[in-house]
C-alpha cells in the first residue's frame, strides 16, 4: 500500500457510495476500497433508507466508515450531494462517487489520480461486467442527442484495442467517478430532478462546457454488478421508463431548437417502430417516460453549490 508521500497526493480522498439494499455487494464494495493501494482518507456511505440490513452490517464490519441515513429514498444523484456536502465541509478536496455494488481493482484509485489535473473535471475508470468478467459493462458515453441523449461505448462487448488508451470523451458511466469539491462548486451538483439514469451524463455536459476535461481511464478498472444481479425483466422497464423521461429533462435544461428537432425525429421514429411491431408495452413505457418528462417540474432551488 502507498502512502500519501509516495503517491505525491497532498489533497484528501473521500469515496462516497450510494446504498439501497446492497447487501453483501456492497460490503464486498467497501472492502475492495480498503484494500486499493491508495485507499481513501474517508469512505462516506449514504444509505438510500434501506430495507435490509446492509447499513447495519457496514458499521458492524466497517467502524471507521462514515454513514449518513436518508429518511426516504432520495434516489442516487440526491443522495450523492448529501455525501459531497459531508466530505467538503469536513476538509476532503477530491471526491470518488461510487454506487454500491462496484468491485475496484486494487490500483484502480491510484489510476485515476494519476490521471487527475488542473484540467481535468471528472475522470472515470473502464468498467466491466462483474459477472462476466471478459466484457465491458460500457466504456464511455457519446452524447448525440437521439431518443435516449446518450449511446454508451463498448456495452456488453468484449475488451478491445480501442478501449486501451486515455481518452477525453462526451460522458461516463456513473457507477465509479472521480471529481473535486472544486468543481463541485464551480458547475454545481448533481441535479436531483433525474432521479436515477442520466444525471452522470448531465454532471459530464455541465463540466465540459466549463473547459475542463471529462477523462476515461482504462488503466483504472473496476467490475459493476448493475442490473445484473436484479430481475432482468423488472430493470430493463424501469430504465426503459427513466432514461426516456430524463432524456426530455435534458432537454429541457440543456437542448438547442436543433437538438430538440433531431430528439424529436428520434423519438417518434422510435415510438412509430414499436406500434408498428405490435411491441405494446414497450410503446406504452417509452410514452409514459416522454410523457412525464414533459410534465415533471423543473426546481431550479435544487441546483445547489457547496457553500464557501
Amino acid at each position: 500500500m502507498l502512502t500519501r508521500e509516495q503517491s505525491g497526493l497532498d489533497e484528501k480522498l473521500a469515496a462516497i457510495i450510494v446504498n439501497r439494499n446492497g447487501g453483501k455487494l456492497v460490503l464486498e464494495c467497501v472492502r475492495s476500497l480498503l484494500e486499493c493501494s491508495l485507499p481513501p482518507n474517508l469512505i462516506l456511505v449514504v444509505d438510500n433508507n434501506s430495507s435490509d440490513d446492509s447499513r447495519d452490517q457496514i458499521q458492524k464490519l466497517f467502524p471507521d466508515v462514515v454513514v449518513l441515513q436518508a429518511a426516504r429514498n432520495l434516489g442516487y444523484g440526491a443522495a450523492l450531494n448529501l455525501g459531497i456536502k459531508q466530505a467538503c465541509r469536513t476538509g476532503s478536496s477530491l471526491l470518488l462517487l461510487m454506487n454500491n455494488d462496484v468491485i475496484l481493482h486494487p490500483k484502480a484509485v491510484e489510476a485515476l489520480i494519476r490521471n487527475w489535473d488542473s484540467q481535468a473535471g471528472l475522470v472515470g475508470p473502464k468498467v466491466f461486467r462483474l459477472d462476466d468478467k471478459s466484457r465491458l459493462d460500457a466504456a464511455w458515453g457519446r452524447i448525440l442527442f437521439n431518443h435516449v441523449i446518450c449511446r454508451m461505448v463498448g456495452e456488453n462487448s468484449p475488451d478491445a484495442p480501442q478501449f486501451q488508451r486515455t481518452r477525453n470523451v462526451d460522458a461516463l458511466l456513473g457507477c465509479v467517478l472521480l471529481t473535486s469539491c472544486a468543481v463541485a462548486q464551480q458547475v454545481g451538483l448533481l441535479d436531483p430532478d433525474y432521479f436515477m439514469y442520466l444525471e452522470e451524463v448531465d454532471l459530464a455536459y455541465r463540466i465540459k462546457k466549463t473547459g475542463k476535461t471529462v477523462l476515461f481511464v482504462p488503466d483504472a478498472q473496476v467490475w459493476h454488478a448493475g442490473g445484473h444481479a436484479t430481475d432482468p425483466e423488472a430493470r430493463r422497464a424501469v430504465k426503459t421508463f427513466y432514461v426516456r423521461r430524463n432524456a426530455v429533462l435534458f432537454l429541457r435544461k440543456h437542448g438547442t431548437v436543433s437538438q430538440w428537432c433531431k430528439f424529436m425525429l428520434c423519438s417518434f421514429a422510435s415510438l412509430i417502430f414499436f406500434l408498428v411491431t405490435l411491441r405494446w408495452s414497450g410503446f406504452r413505457l417509452r410514452l409514459r417516460g416522454y410523457r412525464e418528462g414533459f410534465r415533471a417540474s423543473l426546481d431550479a432551488e435544487k441546483m445547489d453549490r457547496i457553500s464557501t
